[in-house]
């Protein structure tokens, strides 16, 4: 089996994307609820939809050692990214009080159904989350896959 190409991004922005776009350029710079958020919703279940087929397609004992480790560390990155997008996103659902409208108690229960965790560890997201906030270096790291939750 051929060596498996392990890519990140390496370019000057590291807040684009493969196109060069930048977050504002993909969700279009609009206001919330404009024709913007269907783009970036897209671009998640494009990306949502290739690591289910890599998954998928995944046979790790037909790897090499050092194919599985490169595999791995493309992962990780992905996870980190997940991680950046998941603790943005749970506060904005706490703020936005959707939480009530879906018949919740709080942010943390929607959330701990949504995950499928417990409302604890939801808590524990929304917390990491606002904590974020005041940490524009730590928040910046995150969103460039730098740091784990």
């Amino acid at each position: 089996m051929s060596s498996v190409d392990s890519k990140h991004r390496t370019g000057a922005n590291p807040g684009a994307d493969v196109a060069g776009n930048t977050a504002g350029d993909v969700a279009g710079g609009g206001p919330s609820g404009t024709g913007s958020d269907l783009r970036l919703s897209e671009l998640f279940d494009q990306a949502s939809s290739s690591l289910h087929r890599a998954v998928t397609a995944l046979e790790p004992e037909c790897l090499t050692g050092a194919d599985a480790q490169k595999l791995y560390t493309s992962v990780v990155e992905v996870l980190r990214l997940a991680t950046a997008a998941k603790l943005a996103l749970a506060t904005r659902i706490e703020s936005s009080n959707i939480w009530r409208d879906a018949g919740h108690k709080n942010a943390a229960s929607l959330i701990a159904e949504t995950e499928g965790v417990g409302v604890g560890q939801a808590h524990s997201t929304l917390e990491t989350g606002k904590a974020l906030a005041d940490a524009p270096e730590t928040s910046e790291a995150l969103r460039n896959g730098k740091l784990s939750e």
